[in-house]
């Protein structure tokens, strides 16, 4: 061996009494670890990440009760106060939602409530790119920076020509500017073939106008 040992520099290599690179790295690795993975037997693993998500919708750990639309998902109020500031607000002692067993939820659909809630608990962002607008919807409503700017992502993967004015117009609605900068430039690539869908003759007048300031400040009408 040669190289970092211990805080001394060995610059010639030399011989030492170890079998095996696991033996190398556990004696004398700056940190004693391993070098490679080792298989752990899934049973016998139990991550906080792995018992958080488990938990997920799970009815005899719960103490709350979303009712989204008539159908139930069960949370858990400590969870929802760690993970997200609207909660957090909502739970609070002064709040009459604080002691109730049960809330109910009409601004969203089931599917994309559900999405949310799912990703409190497990990070993953499940949805189509149809409900992704509706999750974004949301994400802004509960000030959740983070998802929002996963569903942006989302997004511009889904963006068509067909479909580009529908996005632009949601993105200012709900205050994404990434989006909304990426559905510009993206319309203002195809601008004769965006101008002419359906989806783009349904804009609002001021969104319209202010695209075409945009549009001009940019070049789009040099002739």
């Amino acid at each position: 061996m040669w190289g970092q040992c211990h805080g001394l520099t060995l610059l010639a290599p030399r011989e030492v009494s170890v079998s095996s690179l696991d033996g190398v790295f556990a004696c004398f690795g700056m940190s004693q670890i391993m070098f490679r993975f080792c298989e752990v037997d899934p049973e016998e693993s139990h991550s906080l990440r792995e018992v958080v998500s488990k938990s997920f919708n799970e009815q005899e750990t719960s103490d709350l009760t979303l009712i989204v639309n008539g159908k139930p998902i069960y949370v858990h109020k400590s969870l929802l106060k760690i993970r997200c500031q609207y909660f957090r607000s909502m739970l609070q002692r002064h709040w009459e939602e604080s002691g109730k067993d049960e809330i109910e939820i009409s601004q969203f659909s089931f599917k994309v409530y559900e999405a949310f809630l799912k990703y409190l608990y497990t990070d993953l962002v499940e949805v189509d790119d149809v409900d992704a607008i509706e999750l974004l919807d949301l994400a802004d409503s509960y000030c959740e920076v983070r998802l929002k700017s996963q569903c942006e992502n989302m997004i511009k993967k889904s963006i068509t020509i067909d479909n580009v004015a529908d996005l632009l117009a949601a993105s200012i609605k709900y205050n994404a500017k990434t989006l909304e900068e990426f559905c510009f430039r993206f319309a203002l690539n195809h601008l004769t073939a965006v101008t002419q869908t359906t989806a783009f003759r349904k804009l609002e007048g001021d969104t319209v106008k202010d695209f075409i300031i945009k549009a001009a400040a940019n070049g789009a009408f040099k002739r």
